[in-house]
Formats: structure tokens, sequence, C-alpha cells
């Protein structure tokens, strides 16, 4: 017998198309002292008692990833990682994620994800990019495209984050009407979007 959470869980690797034990930790039981455990018992277990998912350990980052029984995937980077990463810091500041859409495609322009979520009473949207291999984040491409982000977040401008170690000033060249807010990529200072 699936619990509600468990169907939760499997949804969400679903939806995605993986999870790794921390991140399911700050996404499902972010009010628990003993979230990993928590979720390291409850993915071992479904993985074990189910047809629903599977893990492997990847070779990049060497962390357990579980996802789709089905899904062919051998390995994940660290950037796709740090996408869902994100997610689950926001999660355990207390975001309650609405929306998260994966590499949505706005006619050719695809950030690495567009989220929208509540948080003490505020809706949020963002759009994400995360940068590892570059040096720079083309933020003006969303120029050719406002419009089709404003029909997915309800004629509200999103907020750029951009997931990048780098000393470069974004908001110096940012000519669309979105602000930024730049994070490290151990996403420390990741309660600045929240401001």
């Amino acid at each position: 017998m699936i619990t509600d959470r468990e169907r939760e869980i499997i949804n969400f690797i679903c939806d995605i198309g993986f999870i790794t034990i921390e991140q399911a930790g700050k996404i499902f039981y972010s009010g628990s002292k003993v979230s990993y455990d928590l979720a390291r018992r409850r993915l071992k277990k479904i993985s074990e008692s189910s047809d629903y998912i599977k893990k492997f350990t990847n070779s990049e980052t060497r962390q357990i990833i579980y996802i789709p029984k089905e899904s062919k995937l051998k390995k994940l980077s660290k950037h796709d990682i740090l996408v869902i990463d994100y997610l689950a810091e926001l999660k355990s500041l207390g975001a309650d994620i609405e929306r998260i859409e994966v590499e949505k495609d706005f006619g050719g322009v695809i950030p690495d994800a567009l989220i929208s979520f509540t948080f003490n009473g505020y809706r949020y949207y963002q759009l994400l990019e995360v940068e590892l291999r570059h040096d720079y984040v083309d933020i003006n491409r969303f120029i050719l495209i406002i419009d089709k982000i404003l029909r997915e977040t309800n004629n509200v401008l999103p907020l750029i984050v951009i997931i990048q170690n780098t000393n470069k000033d974004y908001s110096k060249d940012n000519k669309t009407d979105m602000n930024i807010v730049q994070l490290k990529t151990s996403l420390e200072d990741v309660a600045k979007v929240l401001i």
C-alpha cells in the first residue's frame, strides 16, 4: 500500500525525472531534524517494494539518484542536480512550490526552469539559469519572448535567478524589465530571492 507521501514522492520523480536523497529530505521532510534519514528510508522502501522508481549511483557526483523505473538515465550532470537543489532550498525556507517546468521552451529561448511558488502569502515567478561551464548568461534574450513569458506568469514579470560562481554583475547589462538575483553555486545565499 502506497501512502499519500509516497505518492507525492513518486509523482515528483516521474514529473521531474529524478531526485537525490538530500533533495527529497528538503522537499518532503523540511520540517524534520532527521529529514535526510526519513527521505533515505522512504526512497529505499519505495524502490524496493514497487514498480515505480529505481536507483543508481551518479558517477559524476557519487550521489544516489532515484529515477522512474522505466527511465534509461545513467548519469546526471552537476548542472541538472543544481536545478533541483535550488527547488529543495526554496522548500526548506518555507516556500510552497506550485509549478516547476524544467527547460521550458519559449519559442527557442529555454531557461533551465520556470518556477512559481508562494511564500508568506506572496506568489513568486522565477526564470532559473544555472551556469557552471561558461562565463556569461545572455539575459537579454528574454526580451524577445517577454509576451510568452507574461502569458505563463499571469502578466507578472518574473525574477531572473542566475546560479553561477562569478564576479560579473548582470544587472549592469540588463536591458529587460525583469530584476536579477545572482546566487553562488553552493546556494548559501538562496534567501536573497525571497527579499
